[in-house]
């Protein structure tokens, strides 16, 4: 019997040993006091924690890409094309062919140069034409902004890249409430709820 998670928001099929194994990735949801994000890899059913939303969904595809990397250590070049935090891109006909609105999927609030700033990031959906993912986020009230990727998964750690990039945040910026995860003296997250529409 496959053992699934909550309505995956994002979900990607790799190859071990000839067969392929999926991995799905939940909606990061509030229980108790703190936020889980569960997630499936090869059968098995796990869960991270964060502060917020987007701290729980990001820990999971850290810890996702870490178990890829141990799967794959001493196998010969199993995963050959380029990769975000050990996750393999998919061939073109392995992307999912459609995802549900683009809505809130993770939150954050951080604080930069002394003003605040909430992030929100969509659910990946297909881009035109099938050709990959699209992850819109916003900061603040402003436009949205889009992040592409092979799927969902790349769309999404494309999309904290990206805005790691604007505000010069250390790679593992959505991590670290109390500031270790930013460049020295840049920034702070504070947990925020989720939202339901970008």
């Amino acid at each position: 019997m496959r053992k699934t998670v909550e309505v995956p928001i994002l979900s990607r099929r790799v190859t071990e040993g000839g067969q392929i194994v999926a991995i799905e990735v939940s909606r990061p949801r509030p229980v108790g006091g703190k936020v889980e994000c569960a997630y499936r890899l090869a059968d098995t059913r796990r869960t991270t924690e964060g502060p917020d939303s987007l701290a729980a969904l990001y820990r999971a595809l850290l810890e996702i890409g870490d178990l890829l990397a141990q799967a794959n250590r001493g196998a010969s070049a199993r995963f050959v094309v380029p990769a975000n935090l050990g996750f393999p891109v998919p061939p073109a006909g392995d992307r999912p062919d459609a995802v549900d609105g683009a809505d809130v999927v993770a939150t954050q609030t951080i604080t930069h140069a002394g003003d605040r700033h909430t992030i929100a990031i969509g659910r990946p959906v297909p881009a035109v034409g099938g050709d990959g993912m699209l992850c819109l986020f916003r900061v603040d009230g402003e436009t949205c902004a889009i992040a592409r990727g092979w799927d969902g998964v790349d769309a999404v750690l494309n999309a904290v890249a990206m805005i790691g990039a604007r505000f010069r945040l250390a790679t593992d910026w959505p991590l670290s409430p109390a500031g270790g995860g930013f460049a020295p003296g840049v920034a702070t997250v504070v947990a925020t709820g989720a939202t339901t529409a970008i």
